[in-house]
């Protein structure tokens, strides 16, 4: 590459940022509304209908309906490009949360079981829009990179897809923060209320802003196709035994890249979901519950250090998110031996490691799965990476409520320890597998 021509790259790069940083403020303001609701409606059905199962299945309607539109809405995207897709999302949600206002009002009259079902069935539409919203948001990032960067530099083109993952998990996670603080505040004044009608102005001003300020990434869906499945058919048409080879070990690196980020990631939703769940049933049967708050801060905190900038390096980053999954696995070990003695402060020095480690692992595997995707393919890739968190999201949860039924807290930590070491060491053993086995010749 030409002095000129890097010249010229550097000076294009910046562009790329202004367009990072809109992902950053949409990803914001979404996970500031996110948890508004998600926090704030079940305690608004508690507070009218004193249902513990509608509660939980407002957050589980969403989860359910998002685990399969990001498959599908995420491979749609491709086809009608990311700037419509994530429109669509944010119109879809606000649908929603004018909805949730105008059951505010109808509440007032009667809390009926109609209304109740109605807020499930908002609550299952706003999971079926985010389908097309952090799918569509996290492919556009190495595309951004690519647009302004050129894909004659793919040093370049890397390092700003890196640092545009980075601001767009600072972005989601920072919302998380002060959505709860500012719940919190609101919850204080007994401005339950507010809280629930503040999301439809958030959502509305988030539209507007990407209406008027979001680019495409790609200019044109259909040659993006085209030129992807002319290069895939010009590399196979290459009949030499050195290109045979090159071909087959790109497709077995791609392929067993992509399995161990989509795996690993599960197995950190299944684990976060579940040490939450265990630790907030301990914590309520030792009656300190009002540290529970503090101690999800204190790791969305690091969480948000961990996510914030890719540590690991690239040569080895496959290697190292098995042995961090099986670190925080480990974590979960040293948590089961603080309960015998019913005490808490060891949770205050885990927690934040736990946060940092899952940030990491989280912003690695979002930087293989998208740079690993074809570009035509990116969209579908990212779909089934969020579908793998709605289901460790689910499953997690689900496991650690039921066997903390069942056992005691100790035996909990342990089972859900050893069981994600074990899932993690197993994606990595797939990862290994895929890129040994043999694969046939393409038609």
């Amino acid at each position: 590459m030409t002095l000129e021509s890097r010249r010229q790259a550097t000076e294009k790069a910046p562009m790329a940022f202004k367009h990072f940083y809109l992902i950053g403020i949409t990803c914001f303001l979404r996970t500031f509304v996110g948890t508004f609701i998600g926090t704030g409606m079940p305690i608004f059905i508690l507070e009218n209908w004193n249902s513990n199962l509608f509660s939980g299945l407002s957050l589980a309607s969403l989860s359910l309906t998002y685990t399969f539109s990001a498959i599908f809405f995420g491979g749609l995207s491709d086809i009608i490009g990311r700037r419509k897709s994530v429109i669509i999302s944010l119109v879809g949600n606000f649908a929603s949360t004018v909805g949730f206002c105008i059951v505010q009002v109808f509440v007032k009259q009667g809390a009926t079981m109609t209304l109740l079902v109605v807020i499930l069935l908002l609550r299952a539409n706003e999971g079926l829009f985010n389908g097309f919203f952090w799918p569509v948001l996290q492919s556009s990032i190495p595309e951004i990179s690519i647009k302004h960067v050129g894909e004659g530099n793919p040093v370049k083109v890397e390092a700003t897809t890196k640092q545009g993952i980075s601001i767009f998990n600072i972005g989601w996670n920072s919302g998380i923060l002060a959505g709860g603080l500012a719940l919190s505040t609101l919850l204080f004044f007994d401005l339950l209320d507010v809280a629930l009608v503040a999301p439809a102005i958030l959502n509305g001003g988030n539209l507007a802003l990407l209406i008027v300020f979001m680019r495409e990434p790609v200019e044109n869906r259909k040659e993006q196709r085209n030129r992807a499945l002319a290069v895939r058919k010009q590399a196979q048409e290459d009949p030499s035994p050195e290109a045979e080879r090159h071909r087959v070990k790109s497709r077995k690196t791609r392929l067993s890249t992509i399995i161990l980020g989509i795996g690993i990631i599960c197995v950190f939703a299944l684990q976060m979901g579940g040490y939450t769940t265990t630790t907030t049933n301990y914590f309520k049967s030792v009656y300190q519950e009002e540290w529970l708050g503090v101690l999800d801060a204190l790791r969305l905190s690091f969480q948000l250090v961990g996510s914030s900038k890719l540590l690991l390096p690239s040569r080895h980053r496959q290697v190292e998110l098995a042995l961090i999954s099986c670190g925080i696995a480990g974590l979960g070990i040293l948590m089961a031996f603080a309960v015998p003695s019913l005490v808490t402060w060891p949770f205050f020095i885990l927690f934040p490691v736990l946060g940092l480690l899952l940030g990491m692992v989280y912003a690695a595997c979002i930087e293989l799965v998208s740079s690993s995707a074809a570009e035509d393919k990116r969209g579908s890739m990212m779909g089934f990476f969020e579908a793998s968190i709605g289901i460790g999201f689910f499953v997690g949860p689900t496991v650690a409520g039921i066997i903390t039924d069942s056992i005691t807290y100790m035996l909990s930590f342990l089972f859900i320890g050893v069981l994600t070491s074990g899932m993690a060491l197993s994606c990595y053993g797939m990862y290994l597998l895929v890129k040994r086995v043999k694969m046939a010749k393409p038609k």
